[in-house]
C-alpha cells in the first residue's frame, strides 16, 4: 500500500508538472505569433487558454498512458533506484519530444496559419529537406531551439522523482488500491476522450472559440495524435451517384474537335511566396512590391479573388499541375494517392506531342518534386544539380536553398530556346523563400524595410530579366504564360507592411494571371472566385483541348460555372464562394460568415451551398480512394 500511494502521488505531481509546461508552451506560441491574432480579443484568448487545458491533458494522457501502468504497480521493486532512474529518464525524453512539436510548430505556424498534424512528423523524420535545411533553421530560429533546451534542462532538474511515503497498512488494501487505480484511470481517460459518442477531436475546438483563436486552444502533440492514422481520405457518400453528378462532377470534356487544338506553348511560373497583398496591381490601396508582375497583370487576365488550395509548396504543385487539392492531413506527394493515375498537364500535353519540363532551382529531391514530376509525365526535371553541371556554384548559389532566381531563370530560358515546339514547362522560383537572400551584385538595388521585401523585389526583378530575354526568342509569341503563387507568406500581413483589415481567408489570397503576348485583347480584371486547381482546366480550354479529362477545378473562362475555392486544415474543409465562407467538418457546418469591408459577419449557409459542398466532397473522395482520377484506360 505504501508503494502504491507513493506512486499515485508521484503520477499526480508529474501530470501537474507537465500541464504547467504545456501552458508555458502555449504562452510562448501565442507571444511569438501575436500578430496573427491581432486585434487582440482578451475574452476569446482567455477562453482559448482555459479550454486549452483540456486539450493539454488529453495529449499528456496519451503520451504517458504507458507510464500510468508503471505507477500502478504495487510491487516493492519499483522503489529500486535503477528502475526509477530509467523510467524517469524515459518519461522526460518522451515528454520533451512531445513538447518539441509545440516549439517547432511555433515557428512553422506563421507559414501555414494553423497547427500541424501528422504530416509534421513525416516532414521532420523522412523529408530530404530536413537534413539540408536544418543548419539554416537552427541559425535563423536559434531562439526556438534555445527554448527547447531550456525546457529539457528544466525538466531534468524539476521533473518529480519517486519518494517513498509512510502509510499504515490496513485491511483490503489490494482491493482499495485496485479501485483507486481504476477510478484514477477512468477519470483520466474520460477527460482525454470526452463523454460524447465521438472522442475529443481537433474540430471540437471551434465550438468553444472563434476559428481565429483555435490554434491557441490546441496543442501540436494533440493534433499530431488525432491525425495519425487518419491521413487517408474517408469515402463520403451523401447522395446517389446520379444525384451527385447533377450538382458536381470532376469529369470534363469541352466541345472542341481535334482540328481546333492550338499547339500553343505553355509556361507556368509558380511564384514562391507571392501574397496577393504584396502585389500592387491587385491590392491598389497599399504599396506593392512587384512592379514587373504588375505590368503583366495590366496586359493579361488577372483574377482579383484567387486562392491557394493550401499553405505549403508541396500542396501547390499537385493542385496546379494535376488539379488535385490536398483535402487530407497527408500531402498528395507523400501519400499513397501519389500513385493514382491522373490527368496531369504534362501527361495530357505530352500525348499531344509536347516536350515537357519542370524547373526548380532548389537542390534535387526537395519536397519530392523530382519524383512527383516523373510520375505525372514530365520528360525532364531541371534542378540545382543540372544547373551546376554547366555553371559554377560561385555567385550562383544562395548558400542555403538553391540557385538565385535571376541565374536559374536565365538557365531555364536557355533550355527553352533549345526545346522543340510545342512545349509545356513549369518554372518554380525560390529566392522569395526564407532565408530571403539577394545576390551581392544587387544588394544595393532594393531598399525596403524588410529583407523579405527585398527578396520579393529581387524575385520580381528576376522575372523581368527573363521576359526581356525571352521576348526576343522565336517561341515567345506562341506561348501562353500563367503566373500563380504557391502560397502566401506571413510577413505580408505584418503591421509594418499592411495597415488594412485582415480577413480569415486573406492568408490564402494569391495572384493568378494568364498572359498571352500575341493577343492584346486577352486582358481584363476578373472578379470571380478562383483557385489553383482551376489552372489545369483553364489552360486546356485556352488550348482548345478536345479529349475528356478529370480535374477538380473549373474553367475560369466559363462564367456560367459556380464560383468556389476550397482548402483544408486539421479536419475542417473551408469553402469560399461569391456569397460566403463555410467551414465544414464532413458532417456539419461549424461556421458560415461573409466579409463586408472591414468586418466578418456570421450568416447561414443555404441548402444549395451545402448540397454543392457535399457533392464535391463525395466526388473527390470516391475518385481519390478508388483511383478514378483519370479518363485514360
Amino acid at each position: 500500500m505504501r508503494v502504491f500511494i507513493s506512486n499515485i502521488s508521484l503520477l499526480s505531481k508529474r501530470l501537474i508538472f507537465l500541464m504547467l509546461l504545456y501552458m508555458i508552451c502555449r504562452v510562448y506560441f501565442f507571444l511569438c505569433n501575436i500578430e496573427s491574432f491581432s486585434p487582440i480579443d482578451v475574452e476569446n484568448i482567455a477562453l482559448s487558454f482555459l479550454i486549452g487545458l483540456r486539450y493539454d491533458f488529453s495529449a499528456i494522457f496519451f503520451v504517458n498512458s504507458a507510464f500510468y501502468i508503471f505507477h500502478f504497480l504495487p510491487f516493492k521493486f519499483v522503489e529500486n533506484k535503477v528502475y526509477q532512474s530509467i523510467t524517469t529518464q524515459i518519461a522526460i525524453l518522451v515528454n520533451v519530444f512531445a513538447m518539441s512539436l509545440n516549439i517547432v510548430d511555433t515557428g512553422y505556424f506563421s507559414f501555414q496559419n494553423g497547427r500541424s498534424g501528422a504530416d509534421l512528423i513525416e516532414t521532420i523524420l523522412f523529408s530530404e529537406d530536413t537534413a539540408n535545411l536544418l543548419p539554416q533553421y537552427i541559425r535563423d530560429y536559434w531562439y526556438h531551439f534555445l527554448t527547447l533546451i531550456v525546457i529539457f534542462v528544466f525538466s531534468e532538474r524539476y521533473f518529480p522523482r519517486y519518494k517513498s511515503m509512510e502509510c499504515k497498512p490496513f485491511r483490503f488494501s489490494f482491493i482499495i488500491c485496485s479501485l483507486i487505480a481504476i477510478v484514477y484511470s477512468a477519470v483520466s481517460f474520460f477527460i482525454y476522450r470526452g463523454f460524447g459518442v465521438k472522442p475529443l477531436n481537433v474540430v471540437d475546438a471551434m465550438r468553444f472559440t472563434e476559428a481565429k483563436y483555435v490554434p491557441i486552444t490546441l496543442n501540436t502533440p494533440f493534433t499530431v495524435i488525432r491525425t495519425t492514422g487518419k491521413i487517408g481520405i474517408p469515402i463520403r457518400t451523401y447522395f446517389s451517384e446520379e444525384e451527385a453528378k447533377e450538382v458536381y462532377s470532376a469529369y470534363k470534356k469541352y466541345g472542341f474537335k481535334d482540328k481546333d487544338f492550338t499547339n500553343k506553348n505553355v509556361v507556368i511560373f509558380i511564384l514562391e511566396g507571392f501574397s496577393q497583398r504584396s502585389v500592387g496591381a491587385l491590392h491598389t490601396t497599399e504599396k506593392g512590391y512587384t512592379p514587373f508582375l504588375d505590368s503583366i497583370i495590366n496586359h493579361g487576365v488577372a483574377f482579383v479573388n484567387a486562392y491557394a488550395n493550401g499553405t505549403k509548396s508541396i500542396q501547390a504543385v499537385p493542385a496546379i499541375l494535376s488539379s488535385i487539392p490536398q483535402l487530407t492531413d497527408a500531402t498528395i506527394i507523400g501519400s499513397k494517392y501519389a500513385a493514382n493515375k491522373v490527368d496531369a498537364l504534362p501527361i495530357l500535353l505530352r500525348d499531344e506531342g509536347y516536350k515537357t519540363a519542370f524547373f526548380h532551382g532548389a537542390f534535387n529531391g526537395s519536397m519530392g518534386f523530382d519524383k512527383y514530376c516523373e510520375a505525372i509525365g514530365f520528360d525532364n526535371y531541371y534542378g540545382m544539380n543540372e544547373f551546376l553541371e554547366v555553371n559554377s556554384m560561385d555567385g550562383n548559389y544562395d548558400s542555403d536553398w538553391g540557385i538565385f532566381d535571376d541565374k536559374f531563370l536565365e538557365y531555364a530560358k536557355e533550355q527553352l530556346d533549345d526545346f522543340r515546339q510545342p512545349f509545356f514547362s513549369t518554372i518554380f522560383t525560390i529566392s522569395s523563400h526564407h532565408p530571403y537572400v539577394v545576390p551581392e551584385e544587387y544588394s544595393g538595388m532594393f531598399n525596403e524595410k524588410k529583407v523579405e521585401l527585398n527578396a520579393l523585389r529581387y524575385a520580381d526583378f528576376s522575372l523581368q530579366k527573363f521576359f526581356e530575354s525571352a521576348s526576343r526568342s522565336s517561341w515567345y509569341k506562341n506561348t501562353l504564360f500563367v503566373f500563380v503563387a504557391d502560397h502566401t507568406v506571413p510577413y505580408s500581413f505584418d503591421t509594418d507592411v499592411t495597415t488594412e483589415f485582415i480577413s480569415p481567408v486573406d492568408r490564402h489570397r494569391i495572384p493568378i494571371v494568364f498572359y498571352n503576348p500575341s493577343d492584346s485583347n486577352f486582358c481584363m480584371r476578373n472578379p470571380h472566385v478562383v483557385q489553383q486547381i482551376d489552372i489545369l482546366p483553364s489552360i486546356l480550354f485556352q488550348l482548345r483541348y478536345y479529349k475528356p479529362f478529370v480535374a477538380f477545378g473549373k474553367n475560369v473562362f466559363d462564367e456560367k460555372l459556380k464560383d468556389f475555392a476550397t482548402y483544408y486544415n486539421a479536419g475542417t474543409y473551408t469553402f469560399i464562394d461569391s456569397l460566403s465562407v463555410i467551414d465544414f467538418d464532413g458532417d456539419n457546418i461549424s461556421r458560415c460568415f461573409k466579409i463586408e469591408e472591414d468586418s466578418v459577419i456570421d450568416t447561414v449557409a443555404t441548402d444549395s451551398q451545402l448540397q454543392y459542398i457535399k457533392a464535391f466532397l463525395q466526388d473527390y473522395s470516391h475518385r481519390m480512394v478508388l483511383n478514378k482520377t483519370s479518363c485514360k484506360e
